[in-house]
């Protein structure tokens, strides 16, 4: 069913005006921020040459997409004014490209010997002059290398774990026998080596942020694309694309936890790794819970600013909002030091999944102004909900079937992490304007919920992929 012109706002959707231009922007786009980026990422500490062709990649198609925007917008009429997808993608492609040239400087500073090592072995290994363990999980890939960290002198002890423990125990003498100044820094070091050890920080930081950006800049492409969240309507598309984007990579670091990664810092499911980080890196429930207390904390009344008066329907917001920040704030103190003793046992704190089954079970009967809106809102409450009873199915089987030797791999997650991120993209396209768009276009909630379904079983399989090319690299080294 075609769209209706008298009843549709101009889009650039529905726009005849040189889409070439358009489609070839959005194309490459895709393929640096989906495709190319998230590879160099993984690549970026095990494998340094598939990283930086990853990175080649990225940068020819991130330039060709803006010069095509540029293309387009110069020749076709401008249908959205003072949009914010503009500045945000400049600003986004800038802080990848800066993440590139620290990660270049830092490979030509570990390739020229004895700087580059000192530079590596000083961020890993001191924190305000205290040296901190790194343990390797047997199965998984570590979250520390995952950003980067390796130690370079200990890299050939990778093929055994008495090597490993030999590489630790020596790093641990070599470090201790260093003198020290009362700062808790070596005596050694040098303003080149604190300088690269800030660059290191920021490359880190900019890796930890630089994809979550790129998804914020492909929403916000995809909304100024058909026309939608224009003027004050904004506000409905801010509340459920924040909303939808935090469970959408909780999704994906759920899977992640499922591949083995993050396991070394304590993340497995069944068992803490023999050099833990403890006190340096939070639980995976702490940090579950605290991304649901801050998300509940920070939109309170952000879907409000679009009325004048409250409605029922404010009310029904604001009170998700408020089970959030209890819910999380509940989950980050059942996971302290002084309500759980025992740190070394498997992950058992319910409340993350707990409030995301209440919101589910709410949004299932949430009241809306269509049939498509409310069925869109019972599909991914339903979603909500089975992602909850398969972590609570996890919980269950960690403790009947425990063990203890490598980290686990619960099938339960799998479909945890496909329900979670499924539910998540149909809650950012249950949108009021979104729902109108589609009503517009005929289409059915059936329609959507396949569409969807098809696309986060594809990005998953590239999940995998990316983590499993890092294995290899891992295993080869």
């Amino acid at each position: 069913m075609s769209v209706n012109a008298t009843e549709t706002p101009a889009s650039h959707f529905n726009s005849n005006s040189h889409q070439a231009w358009m489609y070839a922007h959005i194309t490459t786009m895709l393929m640096a921020w989906i495709f190319c980026m998230p590879a160099a990422l993984m690549l970026e500490s095990r494998r340094p040459t598939g990283s930086f062709l990853a990175k080649c990649f990225f940068l020819l198609f991130d330039i060709t997409g803006m010069v095509c925007g540029i293309a387009y917008r110069i020749l076709a009429p401008d249908l959205c004014p003072g949009n914010a997808h503009q500045p945000l993608g400049w600003i986004v492609s800038l802080v990848a490209a800066l993440w590139i040239v620290l990660s270049i400087i830092r490979s030509r500073e570990a390739g020229n010997g004895k700087d580059g090592k000192m530079c590596d072995v000083s961020v890993m290994s001191t924190v305000n002059g205290d040296y901190l363990e790194h343990g390797r999980e047997r199965d998984g890939v570590g979250s520390l290398e995952l950003y980067g960290y390796q130690d370079r002198s200990c890299e050939k002890s990778l093929r055994g774990d008495e090597d490993d423990d030999r590489c630790n125990k020596d790093e641990d003498r070599r470090l201790m026998e260093s003198p020290r100044t009362t700062e808790g820094w070596p005596s050694g070091v040098n303003a080149k080596i604190l300088g690269c050890r800030i660059v290191q920080y920021i490359r880190l930081v900019l890796m930890a942020t630089v994809l979550p950006l790129g998804f914020a800049a492909i929403v916000s492409g995809l909304a100024i694309w058909f026309g939608i969240f224009r003027s004050r309507h904004i506000f409905y598309g801010l509340a459920h694309c924040i909303k939808g984007g935090i469970f959408f990579f909780y999704g994906l670091l759920t899977f992640a936890r499922y591949l083995g990664a993050f396991a070394d810092v304590g993340w497995a499911w069944n068992v803490r790794p023999a050099h833990s980080r403890k006190g340096v890196v939070p639980s995976a429930e702490f940090t579950e819970s605290f991304v649901i207390c801050a998300y509940g904390a920070s939109n309170v009344f952000l879907e409000h600013l679009n009325a004048t008066r409250w409605t029922h329907v404010d009310l029904e917001h604001v009170s998700i909002t408020v089970l959030f920040f209890g819910g999380g704030l509940l989950g980050m103190v059942l996971e302290s030091s002084w309500v759980k003793r025992d740190s070394t046992s498997p992950p058992s704190n319910p409340r993350p999944a707990l409030t995301i089954l209440l919101l589910g079970a709410m949004m299932s009967m949430h009241h809306q102004s269509s049939h498509l809106s409310a069925a869109l809102h019972a599909q991914w409450g339903t979603l909500l909900c089975g992602f909850a009873f398969a972590r609570a199915a996890t919980y269950i089987l960690l403790h009947l079937w425990l063990v203890p030797a490598f980290p686990g791999k619960p099938f339960t997650e799998v479909v945890a992490a496909f329900c979670l991120v499924l539910g998540c993209l149909l809650m950012m396209l249950s949108a009021r304007d979104c729902v109108e768009a589609m009503d517009g276009f005929g289409l059915e909630s059936m329609t959507v919920s396949a569409i969807g379904a098809g696309v986060v079983a594809l990005v998953l399989a590239w999940e995998a992929t990316v983590i499993g090319l890092r294995r290899c690299g891992s295993q080869s080294s």
